[in-house]
């Protein structure tokens, strides 16, 4: 049996790791060129700090948004927005930036409350689902131009506080709440699996009700919202040819390997390991493949926040298959797991400026992690 030298955190490396993975957004959402910061200057280089606050690239954004047909009719956060910046003379860039930190908040908060409300979890436990959120690939570089989001925390956010309502037989709740996501990005649509699955103690006709009504309300806003002919013709033209981008070339199949397998690794992992003990972890398992078809062939797999969806549920229970122990193993196996890094470091290329190191650097660390499982699973299967 391997030895193995036990970093002791105090009883408290969940919480320490995701304070770090805090830091970390933060950081690099503020320092990279990103919708935090309107795209301006370099990495680690702003026309000027006041920038934070407002800049033409934070109104550019916000006027593609009101414009484009895939975006028009997402009027959640795009219309207060406006409001607070046009009627009110709120800075558009802090405005957004809040709003964004807020919901980042509140998906950490009740990612907790979750893992409390289905699995009992309690103390250090209950920040594994934590740690991983922050520390995944499409929350650690959102608003980067490597992930492009702007409205995903909001539809996160809402999507995890319907499941708590859901699980509180809060029925009315659980209805808006489904009804709002659905109008921040329409990908809420694959919610619906779980919620007829998981009746939590209602007939099967009601679920299809406290489904099908949230459906048919955002069905009739939606009609009345933007243009239809030009949201048709987006969908018509554009929507399915997202194929060809993902596997069209070398480096981006590259890419979107990569990217699944950074995004996808440990909740399937983790799901496949519940399967037998957790019963929502086939239905995740159902949701993740069905998603991820759906990605492939309507969506830039690379921008990683798509196909990260419906990991949402599977990170409340994560505590029951990881939990952060960093050991130390042989220099032999350091040594493997360090030419493994440095090979994804250059086959790894996205195409972002300046910024593409900092990606580089996060697929190598990332992949070291995932072949060296002794770091992330329980401490009752590590060996000391």
């Amino acid at each position: 049996m391997k030895s193995y030298n036990i970093i002791d955190l105090d009883g408290y490396p969940n919480r320490f790791l995701s304070l770090l993975g805090l830091v970390a957004f933060i950081g690099i959402n503020l320092l990279l060129p990103s919708y935090f910061n309107g795209f301006s200057g370099e990495v680690i280089r702003f026309q000027s700090f006041a920038d934070l606050v407002d800049n033409p690239g934070a109104h550019a954004s916000l006027e593609l948004r009101q414009t484009h047909p895939a975006f028009a009719k997402r009027i959640v956060l795009t219309a207060p927005l406006d409001f607070l910046t046009n009627r009110l003379g709120f800075p558009l860039q802090a405005t957004f930036t809040f709003i964004n930190l807020m919901a980042l908040l509140g998906c950490c908060l009740l990612l907790m409350r979750l893992s409390t409300a289905w699995y009992h979890a309690r103390g250090d436990a209950r920040f594994v689902g934590v740690w991983m959120f922050l520390w995944s690939l499409p929350v650690l570089f959102a608003f980067t131009g490597f992930t492009s989001s702007y409205d995903d925390f909001l539809q996160y956010a809402t999507i995890l506080g319907m499941f708590l309502a859901h699980h509180r037989k809060q029925w009315g709740l659980t209805a808006a709440l489904f009804t709002l996501g659905l109008l921040i990005r329409e990908t809420s649509i694959i919610f619906a699996l779980p919620l007829l699955v998981w009746g939590n103690g209602l007939a099967y006709y009601q679920r299809i009700f406290l489904i099908g009504l949230p459906i048919l309300v955002f069905g009739g806003i939606f009609l009345v919202i933007g243009d239809n002919v030009a949201a048709e013709s987006y969908l018509l033209n554009d929507r399915f040819d997202h194929l060809r981008i993902n596997v069209g070339t070398i480096r981006n199949t590259i890419l979107t390997l990569f990217t699944m397998l950074l995004v996808l690794v440990l909740p399937i992992l983790g799901c496949l390991r519940q399967k037998d003990s957790n019963f929502r972890a086939k239905t995740i398992l159902l949701l993740i493949a069905i998603n991820t078809l759906l990605v492939f062939f309507t969506a830039i797999v690379k921008e990683s926040r798509l196909i990260f969806l419906p990991c949402l549920l599977f990170l409340p229970g994560a505590f029951q298959s990881f939990g952060f122990r960093p050991v130390f193993p042989s220099w032999w196996d350091f040594l493997k797991l360090v030419a493994i890094g440095l090979l994804v470091f250059f086959i790894f290329i996205p195409n972002e400026g300046s910024s593409t190191p900092f990606y580089q650097l996060y697929a190598a660390v990332a992949f070291l992690f995932l072949l060296n499982p002794k770091w992330y699973n329980p401490p009752q299967s590590v060996d000391s």
